[in-house]
């Protein structure tokens, strides 16, 4: 059985934004129903109604027959998945992380600072999804987790607190 985690992007309501839509896809593709599927990704827009991304993404999963469906749902940044799955994967042998293909660098840098095992890094290869805006948003991401990885907290803080409810 494998395991697979997939980062979630956004929702309004139960319904899944494109780049969360592209991942869960991708992933449906690469598993069968008896796979071991982790959602990651909370609440951090007033737009998905107090729903989180990962609780959109099982509904999801659900609705497709998939019942070994794990959700952490506090996480508001790549960062913050990385922290709170770490408890969740102690007994994984094959772990295959699912993104966007314009989010896999920075996904693959978080991992290797969080999580000492390999894991298998997946794009959805969705190159429609790929905007100027969200190239830029990546840079500043690996910029903030150089910082984050040399002691400064501060940046991460403050992203969190704009994106606040």
């Amino acid at each position: 059985m494998k395991t697979f985690v997939v980062h979630g992007c956004g929702n309004s309501g139960y319904e899944l934004d494109q780049d969360s839509l592209s991942r869960c896809l991708k992933t449906i593709e690469l598993s069968n129903i008896n796979d071991k599927i982790i959602l990651t990704g909370g609440v951090f827009t007033k737009n998905q109604n107090n729903i989180s991304v990962s609780e959109a993404m099982r509904k999801f999963f659900i609705e497709r027959g998939y019942k070994t469906i794990i959700v952490e749902n506090k996480s508001r940044t790549t960062i913050e998945n990385c922290e709170f799955l770490l408890p969740l994967l102690n007994e994984d042998r094959e772990i295959l992380v699912i993104t966007s293909s314009y989010h896999i660098l920075r996904t693959s840098l978080v991992w290797r600072l969080f999580f000492s095992k390999r894991v298998k890094m997946i794009g959805d290869r969705n190159f429609q999804l790929f905007s100027t805006k969200k190239i830029i948003v990546e840079i500043i991401g690996v910029i903030v987790l150089f910082l984050y990885k040399n002691g400064c907290k501060i940046p991460e803080l403050k992203i969190r607190k704009k994106r606040s409810l």
